[in-house]
């Protein structure tokens, strides 16, 4: 996850649209650095008997903000919000005696990708489409529309298309300058051309400058905080190829890419505000882990280090996004730790910390003059709300939750543990286990994450707290390929997908029946993307363990799944997938190859406007199951893509859930 004072915070969490019409006060300070006991006055909750009576769609509920932001001088916030099958943009003063409410427009919620201020008054908002092109290339639609903070002078700015096999930017903007509120920074490929260039782009009249051409092999590009391109990086041939220039210089120079240890881990993070010379970077050399360094523009040498964590893989720079300055580091653990790199900084967020005690807390916004913040806060058990923290006034006001509906008492907690795997690595892993439950003998689902690589953190999750509230333990493994755990961790699980991956999901439910935790006969797994594949192979290889599974979105087709990914992630990608086996694994670790081996009921669920992993695979999944005559239960979603977007997607989902344990498991 991508955190940071700029980051972006539709991942975490959604606030209610309404926001200042329900603004209470949690925490005081009396005086700086008190400690300062916080209570959740004024928030009403549904009362049900236990948690086993709150319906599913509580769960699955649209959280109340899609996104959040704070206007440049703070007197505004733009807030993206559910409504029905659409996404409503609108802007609300900061003000409270100001009621005004302006409404933007409508989004579909497929198509929804961000939203920002340009300038005081200036919206910008991004969609992202598909269509195919010839040949039945996909095609990416990318635009960019403007609007007045008034709602007035609603616009198309800019209309960017490629084929997903170009190569091509994740960012379309890559910069918005506070010192030229007319413009912003883009980057997109003109004329057909395959390298994207770089452009200043005119918020108000749509108009383009070019700045930089492109350059080969060269699609990801970062300017400085004036709008000058000053880095970029690409990849050929499975080789990492880097571009700098110095400021006021416009002749790129290609760097050596040699010093930087394992190019895959490298990471870009941003330029050094008072060295124009100097940058930063994430990178593994001569380590297991990830550390950030200070980066050498002229030479493309890593030189102090900024932040290391010592035992886990560095996560991101916090800073100030109105001079650029390093606030602090945070890495996501078991919790949120954080490595403060300013003293007024640390003063304020450890306030903050103690106002809300026991969550992860984010300032994701500050204000330009340093008096007030943005913050979003979360917890295992906690489904998440933004707050506004002033300073000045030593208050942190909430603006209302993710989940208005769900009382947090009701929800369970989650501890970590690991376990060793049968040849000795050891696995982290989180256990939630239902309110109030005596710790043995628990059914027990496990739930392996998605990615294959992108780890499970302690936060909540509502297809977790769904489940524990039905009386099952849950289990999600961090089993080996999963990132955090250092370059080693991840890389053991190189061609590991159906193979030692699976193994150690097994092992887990090993290791907890041996502890007396879960019952053994009560077992079923459940996942999504590679975790829906995770739960059918699971199923496959260890059908004595398994009393059920659920996949939803899963990949089934890992041969075909591979040779659709031809830019550059994908070479990684399938790197990742067949490791030193090949294309072995294409028989051997591949579902529909598999089908006639699978006994275990099976529930598939995928969306039908899936475009990252098509709804063949669970189509072509179901076939292969009948005709080994063996049919699962396969719920095709019409209006769903891959991330479950819509809350009658996620209540289809919990629904099934509970059928399924209900039928295999019992209560």
């Amino acid at each position: 996850m991508l955190w940071g004072l700029f980051m972006d915070i539709s991942r975490c969490g959604r606030a209610i649209c309404a926001a200042f019409s329900y603004v209470i006060f949690i925490g005081t300070f009396s005086a700086l650095g008190e400690t300062v006991v916080s209570e959740q006055n004024g928030l009403e909750y549904t009362a049900y008997e236990s948690p086993k009576d709150i319906p599913a769609h509580v769960f699955a509920r649209d959280k109340e903000l899609i996104d959040i932001k704070l206007s440049p001088d703070g007197k505004f916030l733009l807030m993206v919000v559910p409504r029905g099958s659409f996404y409503e943009a609108r802007v609300q003063p900061t003000d409270l005696t100001d009621t005004n409410t302006y409404f933007i427009g409508h989004f579909i919620p497929s198509e929804f990708k961000g939203a920002a201020w340009g300038s005081n008054n200036r919206l910008l908002f991004i969609t992202e489409t598909y269509s195919w092109g010839r040949r039945w290339k996909l095609i990416n639609n990318r635009i960019i529309y403007a609007a007045q903070h008034d709602g007035a002078a609603v616009e198309k700015l800019l209309h960017v298309t490629f084929e997903k096999s170009e190569y091509y930017t994740n960012d379309t903007i890559l910069s918005y300058l506070p010192d030229n509120p007319n413009s912003v920074i883009v980057t997109y490929s003109d004329e057909g051309k395959e390298w994207p260039g770089i452009f200043k782009l005119d918020i108000y009249t749509g108009e383009t400058q070019k700045i930089s051409d492109g350059y080969k092999y060269i699609d990801d590009w970062y300017v400085d905080s004036e709008g000058k391109p000053r880095f970029g990086m690409g990849w050929h041939k499975r080789e990492l190829r880097m571009v700098s220039r110095t400021n006021g210089n416009s002749r790129w120079n290609e760097l050596d890419t040699a010093s930087i240890g394992d190019s895959e881990r490298f990471r870009f993070m941003g330029f050094n505000p008072d060295n124009p010379n100097l940058a930063y970077a994430k990178a593994s050399h001569g380590t297991d882990r990830d550390i950030i360094y200070e980066f050498d523009l002229q030479t493309g040498a890593l030189g102090n280090v900024v932040y290391d964590n010592g035992q886990l893989d560095a996560g991101w720079l916090v800073r100030n996004p109105h001079n650029n300055q390093l606030l602090a580091a945070y890495t996501e653990g078991d919790k949120l730790e954080k490595a403060y790199l300013d003293p007024y900084y640390e003063k304020i967020d450890r306030q903050l910390d103690r106002a809300l005690p026991g969550r992860a807390n984010y300032i994701t916004q500050l204000t330009p003059d340093n008096k007030s913040a943005l913050v979003y806060s979360i917890s295992d058990s906690y489904a998440g709300a933004f707050y506004h923290y002033d300073f000045d006034g030593k208050t942190v006001a909430i603006f209302n939750e993710n989940n208005p509906a769900l009382n947090p008492d009701y929800l369970a907690k989650t501890t970590a543990i690991s376990y060793a795997a049968r040849d000795g690595l050891r696995i982290p892993a989180y256990l939630t286990l239902p309110q109030n439950a005596a710790k043995t003998n628990l059914p027990l689902v496990v739930m392996p994450h998605g990615g294959p690589w992108v780890r499970d953190t302690n936060e909540y999750d509502f297809w977790v707290q769904f489940i524990a509230s039905r009386g099952y333990a849950v289990l999600r493994p961090n089993f080996r390929g999963s990132d955090g755990f250092g370059r080693k961790f991840e890389a053991l699980g190189y061609g590991e997908w159906g193979g030692a991956m699976i193994d150690d999901i097994a092992d887990g439910v090993t290791h907890l029946a041996n502890e007396g935790i879960v019952d053994k006969t009560r077992v079923c797994i459940a996942g999504a993307s590679f975790g829906g594949y995770a739960a059918i192979m699971s199923a496959i290889r260890y059908e004595d363990m398994y009393k059920c599974a659920l996949a939803v979105a899963p990949v089934t087709d890992l041969k075909e799944w591979a040779e659709t990914l031809d830019d550059r992630a994908g070479k990684d990608y399938y790197t990742r997938i067949t490791g030193k086996y090949g294309r072995k694994v294409f028989k051997t670790q591949n579902p529909v190859k598999q089908a006639k081996h699978l006994r275990v009921p099976l529930v598939l669920i995928h969306g039908a406007k899936d475009y990252r992993v098509g709804v063949e695979h669970s189509q072509e999944m179901d076939k292969a199951l009948k005709k080994a005559g063996h049919a699962p239960k396969y719920v095709e979603l019409e209006t769903e893509g891959h991330s479950l977007q819509l809350a009658k997607s996620r209540t289809r989902v919990l629904r099934e859930t509970e059928r399924l344990l209900d039928e295999y498991l019992g209560r």
